[in-house]
This record gives C-alpha cells, sequence and structure tokens, in this order.
C-alpha cells in the first residue's frame, strides 16, 4: 500500500472537520450507478416505503474496515433487504476520488482488503455524493425516513460494530408516522427562482407530498400571484404515505417583483386533517442595479481552482465576459472521480483573482459560476472559497461559493444614466450625516410625479428596508433610523421607472 499517499489523504479527512457543516434535515436526491451497472434513485426507493442507509467510507480507513468486517450492514440487509423484510436498501458509497475500482476490489495500492467480497447491497465508487450530505469525515452513516428526514447515525467509538443493528432499527421508531387519515402538504415550490430583471414567462409548480396514512388520489390547489387567484386545478392521481407529485400551473408572466402563493386543500374529497401545511409563498424579487460601466468581480478559489469557470451573458445568453477554466464551461460538470483538464487560463488552487469587466449596453445580464466536480467552491474539506460581483460604488450585485454544479445571479445595467423617461429622477440624491448613527436622511428631486422606491441594502446586497409610494414632482424629503442596524457598510437606493442612483453610508 502507498503509506505515504494515505497520511496525505488521511490529513485531508482530518481536514473535513476544520470546515464542518452540519448534515441537511431533508435528503437531496440523487441517482448513482453501482458497480454492477443498476441505477438507484433515493426518492424513488423512499417513495417506495423503504427506509435508506448511505455508508460514507474509503478504502484506505481502518476505522471503516473494521466496521465492513463487523458486518452489522450484511446483518441488517440479511434481515431487511429483499431476502428479509424488504424495509431497507443500504448503499455503500466510497467516497475519495483519489481511489478508483481496484481499491475497492482489493488489488489497488490504496486500500485495506476487497470491499466486495459477499457483500449484496449496492455499492457506488462516486466522490459527489458526500458533498450533498455534507460530510465531514469516515466512516459516516446516514439513515434516511421514508419522509426524507436525515438521521446521522452515533458511533460508540470503543465499539468497532457501532452501530449495531439494534441502534439501526431503534432509530427507525423515531422517524415521523402520519398522524391522520387525510392531509396533503405543500411540499416545494418547484419552479423559477431567479431575480426578475424583465419579463419573465414560467411555469409556476408545487411538490406536494402525501403526508396522511390514507392513499391520496386527488386534491385543489390554488395559485395566487399577489394575493390574487390565478388559477384554481384538481390534481387527480395515487400517492401511498410520503410518496411526491408535482402539480405544474399554467404559464404566467411577471416584470416586477412578485409574491406567488400555493394552497392546497381537500385531500381525497375531504377536510385535510393538518391545515398547517397546505400552503407555501415564495418571494421573487427584482435584479440588483449596476450604477456604473465597470464591474469587479473577486473570486476566491478552493483548493481546486482549475473547476472554476465563470461568464457573464447578456440578455440574449451570449458571453460578454468570461474566466477560469474554459474546458469545463457550463456544461462540463458532474464528474466523478476525475480531475479538471488543464488549461493555461485556469485558476490555481487557495488563490485571490479580480476580474475587471465593462459593459456597454444598458440591459439584463446574469453571471453564471460553475463547477467541475459539482461541489461549488465553497465550504467542505477543499476551502472556503467564494465571489462577490459588485459595481465601481461597491454595491453587490451578486455573492456565493456555496453550489453544487451551477449558480445563477441575474443583474441590470443601467450605466448610471437616467433614462429619458419623464418619472426619472433629476440628478442625485443627498444622504447625511455620512457616516451615521442613528437617524439618515435623504433628499432627492423627481421630474415628474412617479411610483418611487427607496430601498436599504447591506453590504452583501440584502434588502434590508423597502418602501414604494407615488412621489409628485418635486424635491422629496425621507429618513431612515439606522439605529437598529449594526455597524458597517450599507447603500440607499432610489428607484423610479428607467432610473436608479445609489449612495454608499457608514453606520458607526
Amino acid at each position: 500500500m502507498n503509506r505515504i499517499l494515505l497520511l496525505v489523504i488521511a490529513f485531508l479527512a482530518f481536514n473535513h472537520f476544520l470546515w464542518a457543516q452540519s448534515t441537511p434535515a431533508i435528503a437531496p436526491d440523487f441517482t448513482v450507478e453501482d458497480l454492477n451497472g443498476e441505477t438507484h434513485n433515493l426518492y424513488e426507493i423512499l417513495g417506495s416505503g423503504k427506509t435508506v442507509v448511505l455508508d460514507f467510507y474509503t478504502t484506505w480507513c481502518p476505522p471503516c474496515w473494521n466496521y465492513h468486517n463487523g458486518r452489522e450492514l450484511h446483518k441488517l440487509w440479511e434481515r431487511h433487504g429483499p431476502d428479509g423484510l424488504d424495509d431497507y436498501v443500504i448503499i455503500a458509497i466510497e467516497s475519495d476520488g483519489f481511489t478508483n475500482l481496484a481499491d475497492i476490489m482489493g488489488t489497488g495500492d490504496n486500500t485495506l482488503g476487497d470491499w466486495t467480497e459477499d457483500v449484496g447491497y449496492p455499492m457506488v465508487d462516486n466522490n459527489q455524493i458526500q458533498h450533498l450530505f455534507n460530510i465531514v469525515g469516515y466512516p459516516t452513516y446516514l439513515q434516511i425516513c421514508t419522509d426524507r428526514t436525515i438521521i446521522e447515525m452515533q458511533r460508540d467509538f470503543q465499539n468497532p460494530n457501532s452501530p449495531t443493528v439494534m441502534d439501526y432499527e431503534t432509530e427507525k421508531l423515531n422517524c415521523s408516522i402520519p398522524e391522520s387519515a387525510n392531509n396533503v402538504t405543500a411540499y416545494a415550490y418547484d419552479s423559477y427562482e431567479d431575480d426578475i430583471c424583465d419579463a419573465t414567462i414560467f411555469q409556476p409548480s408545487v411538490d406536494i407530498r402525501n403526508s396522511g396514512s390514507d392513499k391520496l388520489t386527488s386534491c385543489n390547489a390554488q395559485l395566487y400571484v399577489d394575493n390574487i387567484l390565478k388559477e384554481e386545478i384538481v390534481w387527480n392521481g395515487e400517492l401511498n404515505t410520503y410518496q411526491h407529485a408535482s402539480i405544474p400551473f399554467s404559464e404566467i408572466t411577471i416584470d416586477d417583483k412578485t409574491k406567488l402563493e400555493i394552497k392546497l386543500s381537500e385531500p381525497n374529497g375531504a377536510s385535510d386533517d393538518d391545515l398547517s401545511d397546505n400552503g407555501i409563498v415564495k418571494q421573487l424579487k427584482v435584479a440588483k442595479t449596476a450604477a456604473s460601466t465597470e464591474l469587479l468581480l473577486e473570486i476566491r478559489t478552493d483548493a481546486r481552482g482549475s473547476e472554476t469557470y465563470w461568464a457573464i451573458l447578456d440578455k440574449n445568453e451570449e458571453i460578454v465576459a468570461e474566466g477560469g477554466n474554459p474546458l469545463v464551461g457550463f456544461d462540463n460538470t458532474g464528474n466523478i472521480n476525475s480531475t479538471a483538464p488543464d488549461h493555461p487560463s485556469a485558476y490555481g488552487g487557495d488563490e485571490t483573482i479580480l476580474e475587471t469587466i465593462k459593459l456597454t449596453n444598458n440591459g439584463c445580464y446574469t453571471l453564471v459560476v460553475t463547477d467541475y466536480s459539482s461541489n461549488g467552491i465553497c465550504c467542505g474539506y477543499l476551502g472556503v472559497g467564494r465571489y462577490v460581483l459588485k459595481d465601481e460604488t461597491g454595491f453587490i450585485l451578486a455573492v456565493g461559493g456555496e453550489f453544487q454544479e451551477k449558480v445563477r445571479h441575474n443583474f441590470r445595467f443601467e450605466g448610471g444614466v437616467t433614462s429619458t423617461n419623464n418619472n426619472s429622477l433629476n440628478a442625485d440624491i443627498n444622504v447625511w450625516p455620512n457616516p451615521v448613527h442613528d437617524k439618515l436622511n435623504i433628499d432627492f428631486e423627481l421630474n415628474a410625479s412617479a411610483e418611487a422606491t427607496v430601498q436599504l441594502s447591506d453590504v452583501y446586497g440584502n434588502e434590508l428596508k423597502t418602501s414604494s409610494e407615488f412621489i409628485q414632482t418635486g424635491k422629496q424629503f425621507l429618513s431612515y433610523d439606522l439605529s437598529v442596524y449594526p455597524a458597517g457598510i450599507y447603500f440607499v437606493s432610489v428607484i423610479t421607472e428607467g432610473s436608479i442612483v445609489s449612495k454608499k453610508i457608514i453606520k458607526n
């Protein structure tokens, strides 16, 4: 065995704990192919009524090997697999991208033996699934209930055969069970989520779940747009307990910030036994606006900077600026157990890059960031990377780093020049005092009566306070109480149709 490589990889595994994140409460879906070429989808398995155990291990991990040879998962499979009660599925996931099939078979350089010997449950070679579950060390055992909630199995470090079969069975008793017969749940909004820049056409939909003990065969679904009922449909189907389905509505067009609300009712034509989970609300925001022709993109890469690519797209999805590894591009993502292809423009690991972007045409733009291995640039053992896009005033248009294969941020560019629309701002806005301690004063002037929005945002672009009202022609005076906000940098923006002016303020 390659002992040096083993020590290096063990060190990397230890560093998982340095950047630890908690296991998500709800299991994310994934589809994976096992060593025999069979495909497994997590949500389909759970929807069939079976509990799932995920075994995250590496071939060079001694505690993993000891537990494997203790055969607790083998016993669980014999008792609860297809030849037993058939209420469990176990998936063993070799999670190190530096190992290979030979290591799993026991013939490679970084293995403690043959992991496949006398194993009946699916075995997988995949280093991506661990990122979905924020795995921070090996071994880790997750038990997933049929309602998609996750239980991280606790290990007794004095007992190499922990967790035992009884531990799994005991924890399963903590999985939720329906408390009533008829209960439909609005589980998740499942449609367009980007900020709104121009008029956008999309089809709203909702993920529903049967949370009752009776089979769900019908329910009513209503779509409200800004508190106005737009559509009501009757869904018909067949869902067992904790199974899911999607209900699509008709396409809608929106061009401003919008509140979408979906309400469910009358499961199986009866009253819902639990009204607390029948609705879901989604607030779609307006894209932030850059007021300068020059933007600054700051990227802090993780340890594998060559996996990162970014681009700025115009409203026609044409590239106006790009950087990072073009061999990753928009679609070369989701790569398992491999390294990104070499390219001269690829970034290095753990470095900070400053990219300047110049825009000429007013309109809508989109920042797209992708990752070759579909684990983003934050926040696992590879490091804490991030990206920040801002204009010359320092106003942040997009910020992030924690994503999977791709992330998008819409923003608008107006060049800082007011439009020819009669409802535009006249010249500048004034804010004082600056720095401010408690009361901030704002004055500006309108050429004509208009709907104006005054917005207070923090340095990360989060809207803290927004007020909109119809304002008459002439000079205006407003004030904000900033005493409730911590010290830092903020932005005040006055927005009218076709124009926006922002000012940076310092709160002390």
